[in-house]
């Protein structure tokens, strides 16, 4: 209870005598925690240090095997750029399918967020659908129903064609341009989810008074829509490359069978395509490869720095609406309708094949010899528990630890005066520009070199998704952190709580749905993840997607779609879960 004191005369202080603060006062808790960030900067340098260490030093000690002292050499530098004709192949045919597939999701990304965002166009949710399926399939079952599609001769499509009209058309999916087809699928609703909320933020009475004045409805999207949202464009569009760069699996399923070579598939390829593996060629295609990236990401981080001079909301009557598209408005319709097929018909096509025993002779219906004995025999495989729990396990583990090291760093970055606030965050982000493929040799060849036994256990692939993650962990927390004003955390403890109490009563179930959505993501990708998996499986570590590769490897496509058909439902069962639960706390899981 608080009793107010009589009033007193006011007195004179002197200039030099200063007064004392209440007893109850403590500083800001931005003031507390000095050791924070240092103790984490070091606990990331020395998740992320060691692997990008001995990369470099692996490519620059050429010779069989892996060696710790070995002559310093730039050899596999040199014939990279000498005489090694497959590096300039797969460095051209990176860049036309990088740019290719990422001008082809800008483009159909974009169409569908001005779509949604800005028109009355029926059927919007036939395309936060596609979105949904395009997150909770994963990327490896999505190329193999392409396959399944539009393969040379046998392909569904073409069969269906030619038993229904006589005639049969081929696209050649495993080629660049079926790379680049399918690797636009699985970026455009990226670019979609990035752009439909800058889309729906424009206000439309900018675009009416041009018109009002005089101009048709092109140029205004010319002179006024594209450009204010050109950061928005140019941002995504650099993100999106920086993914086409780093893809794995679309590569490898489409790619290599037509002898289209890229960076990923080559690092791949170094420790497998011989008996011995060449680890310093490998490791000289990582190195080159992660530079690039690092520039990528460096000129994105300068193209959006200057958001605020494109700013089209304000507290003046802002009241977004939609353009209404008459006549026109069944264009829209078919095109969201043919997109969501896109997104459906690989997974109706592996669902298709997982009923198919034997395979199909030349004029059998696509309905006919149907059976479940390839569900029987797939839980047959002598490695399927194993991989399914070997994955579970992974996914938990990783997740878990990327949550509880984020939420410590977006803490210490945004709350703390500590001095190494800026680099923490910086040695967190680095792993954004490192592929998969890259960071799994690299954890691969530090693995060998250190005396440490997590070689052929589950530990080295938790502690490689804890690097690969944690930029995404960290960018999930730290807006939600920002959300959070400071005053909440000063009142507690002025009250008299400490700083622990602090952070797990009061900071950490406001940022749940944060943590959640983070946790979700980390979870979902590491248990699906082919490229850091490839570079470290062993013969008793396989996890779903290795297994799935060594089906595919093996030819054993039935048995392949059953299990993709198992894990694509266990997905969406998952997600669907996830996402229901999620609205609730306000999580979004992309």
């Amino acid at each position: 209870m608080l009793t107010a004191s009589p009033p007193t005369a006011p007195s004179s202080p002197s200039p030099d005598v200063r007064e004392p603060r209440p007893r109850s006062w403590r500083p800001r808790l931005g003031g507390g925690g000095g050791a924070i960030a240092p103790g984490l900067l070091l606990i990331s340098v020395v998740l992320i240090g060691p692997p990008l260490f001995f990369l470099i030093w692996t490519s620059l000690t050429p010779g069989p095997g892996i060696r710790l002292i070995r002559p310093f050499s730039f050899d596999a530098y040199l014939k990279l750029f000498g005489s090694d004709a497959t590096f300039f192949q797969s460095l051209w045919q990176t860049a036309v399918f990088a740019l290719g597939s990422s001008a082809g999701a800008l483009v159909l990304g974009s169409v569908l967020a001005w779509l949604v965002a800005r028109t009355d166009v029926k059927g919007k949710w036939l395309v936060y659908l596609a979105v949904f399926l395009s997150f909770a399939i994963p990327g490896m079952i999505e190329v193999i129903g392409w396959i399944l599609l539009l393969g040379r001769g046998a392909g569904q499509v073409n069969v269906l064609l030619h038993d229904l009209f006589g005639v049969g058309v081929t696209f050649p999916i495993q080629s660049i341009e079926g790379m680049i087809f399918v690797q636009s699928l699985s970026l455009a609703p990226v670019v979609f989810l990035l752009l439909v909320g800058p889309l729906r933020m424009m206000d439309k009475s900018l675009e009416e008074s041009a018109v009002m004045c005089g101009a048709s409805r092109l140029r205004c999207f010319r002179r006024i829509t594209l450009p204010l949202l050109l950061p928005s464009l140019l941002s995504v569009l650099i993100l999106v490359i920086i993914r086409a760069v780093q893809a794995f699996e679309v590569p490898l399923f489409l790619g290599q069978p037509a002898g289209v070579r890229t960076l990923t598939t080559e690092v791949y390829n170094g420790l497998h395509e011989s008996f011995i593996p060449d680890y310093s060629r490998s490791a000289a295609f990582g190195v080159i490869l992660m530079v690039a990236l690092l520039f990528a990401i460096w000129y994105y981080q300068r193209a959006t720095r200057d958001a605020l001079k494109f700013v089209t909301v304000t507290s003046r009557g802002f009241r977004p609406q939609s353009i209404a598209l008459g006549r026109l408005g069944w264009l829209g319709t078919v095109l969201i309708a043919l997109v969501t097929l896109f997104y459906v018909a690989p997974v109706l096509a592996v669902l298709l094949e997982s009923f198919r025993s034997g395979v199909r002779q030349p004029g059998q219906s696509l309905l006919s010899g149907l059976s479940l004995e390839n569900y029987r025999a797939m839980w047959r495989q002598p490695d399927l528990l194993g991989a399914v729990t070997n994955s579970a396990v992974i996914g938990l583990l990783s997740a878990t630890l990327v949550v509880v090291l984020c939420l410590a760093a977006a803490w210490a970055i945004g709350r703390t005066k500590s001095r190494g606030r800026a680099a923490l965050s910086h040695v967190l982000s680095l792993p954004l520009a490192i592929p998969g493929t890259v960071l799994g040799l690299a954890v691969l060849v530090t693995f060998v070199y250190l005396p440490i036994p997590v070689y052929g256990t589950v530990a080295i692939f938790v502690i490689a998704y804890v690097v690969h993650f944690a930029p995404y962990g960290l960018r999930y927390v730290q807006p939600a952190l920002a959300q959070i004003h400071p005053h909440l955390e000063e009142s507690a403890q002025v009250s008299g709580a400490r700083m622990g109490a602090v952070f797990w009563r009061i900071l950490t179930p406001l940022l749940i749905p944060a943590l959640l959505g983070s946790w979700l993501y980390v979870f979902f990708h590491s248990f699906r993840d082919l490229s850091v998996a490839a570079m470290l499986y062993t013969a008793d570590t396989n996890v779903v997607s290795t297994l799935v590769m060594s089906m595919w490897q093996e030819g054993s496509l039935n048995v392949l779609s059953s299990f993709g058909v198992l894990i694509s439902m266990l997905s969406i069962a998952v997600a669907a879960g996830a996402y229901t639960y999620g609205r609730r706390l306000g999580v979004t899981v992309e």
